[in-house]
């Protein structure tokens, strides 16, 4: 049996998507957490509008997306997509995006300053960034400098560094930006105001196995993994979390 990529220097990264995506379908668990991850997704987004979901690749999340008609758009090839560019550099017009969403892609982006600079240009008033995004707290603190193969480094700032699209990565970005520097964020960005921060999940990705492992736990248990997360999450403890952006409707 063959074993998962590993990230490397190398950074094979589409034979790496193209296992992870056969992971997520194949163990229930894990589909089950991105199934319920791109519900949120759909609860918080704004209707009518264009949806824009970035970094699309996972199958799970596109074919739930598919109820809004979300336009898939990342920077590496892929069939699935809608439309092939960079983040940084989106190909609509100003004040044309009712919701730019994503799942684990944040804590890739090589520059967070660019991107967030485009997402207030294309957003129209009152439309949102929605992420789900690893966190910061003790428990995942722990976990994902001991556990995890990506970068975690909460005294970095707001670029991250790596040999490529999957390597280039700090999983504490998304804290660092949207908690750490949040007075940083509405100074520089002052169009944007996070309005909501909601931990997730404090185990159910970690006893998933994730998307490097074959083994996990069976999706039989989910549910009541999950009605035992949600005591921990209510006290602020999760290994994700969702972050929501709006876009003022007049800009400051």
């Amino acid at each position: 049996m063959r074993a998962l990529p590993k990230l490397s220097l190398t950074d094979d990264t589409l034979s790496f998507i193209v296992s992870r995506d056969r992971q997520i379908l194949s163990k229930a668990y894990l589909r089950k957490i991105y199934e319920e991850w791109s519900e949120i997704i759909l609860r918080n987004i704004v209707l009518p509008g264009v949806t824009v979901e970035l970094g699309a690749a996972n199958p799970v999340t596109r074919r739930i997306l598919a109820q809004v008609n979300a336009i898939g758009l990342d920077i590496l090839p892929n069939p699935t997509l809608d439309v092939r560019a960079d983040a940084t550099q989106m190909p609509f017009v100003s004040d044309s995006i009712a919701n730019l969403v994503a799942t684990d892609t944040f804590h890739h982006l090589p520059d967070a300053e660019p991107f967030l600079a485009e997402v207030s240009r294309v957003l129209i008033g009152g439309g949102r960034l929605i992420l789900i995004e690893p966190w910061s707290n003790r428990l995942a603190d722990f976990i994902y400098r001991r556990f995890h193969p990506e970068p975690f480094d909460k005294g970095a700032g707001w670029i991250t560094f790596g040999a490529g699209p999957m390597t280039r990565a700090n999983g504490a970005l998304p804290w660092i930006v949207f908690e750490r520097d949040q007075q940083l964020l509405a100074e520089r960005y002052p169009a944007l105001t996070v309005t909501t921060l909601r931990q997730l999940m404090p185990i159910s990705y970690l006893v998933s196995g994730g998307a490097r492992s074959r083994i996990g736990m069976p999706g039989v248990f989910y549910n009541t993994v999950r009605k035992v997360e949600r005591i921990f999450e209510r006290r602020g403890m999760g290994l994700s979390a969702l972050i929501v952006v709006k876009k003022n409707d007049e800009d400051k």
